[in-house]
């Protein structure tokens, strides 16, 4: 597991493995960003802009997490995201009957 910021930007397909790209209405990122962080709006759409865009993310990526909700949303939905993998990858290291 890989965690980083910008992979699709850096120009990695995800190889072997899989890309997770987590989205948000850039609408709810910005926000987010001028409460929590306390950023400035004109600075976080320019950071934004520099960044590659969610149809560019969803188009990269072999699963997408989407992060409009709750805290808690975004908990089950990685959590379930985890879950299937694992299973996947448990499958595919069963025995061929």
């Amino acid at each position: 597991v890989i965690e980083a910021a910008l992979m699709i930007e850096a120009g990695w397909s995800g190889g072997a493995g899989r890309l997770w790209a987590v989205i948000a209405d850039p609408d709810i990122v910005e926000r987010r960003l001028v409460a929590l962080r306390e950023m400035d709006p004109d600075e976080v759409r320019r950071r934004m802009a520099a960044q590659a865009d969610n149809q560019t993310r969803r188009r990269g990526a072999t699963r997408v997490i989407e992060n409009d909700g709750s805290l808690l949303d975004h908990e089950a939905e990685v959590q379930a995201a985890w879950t299937e993998l694992q299973e996947e990858l448990e499958a595919s290291r069963a025995p061929a009957r």
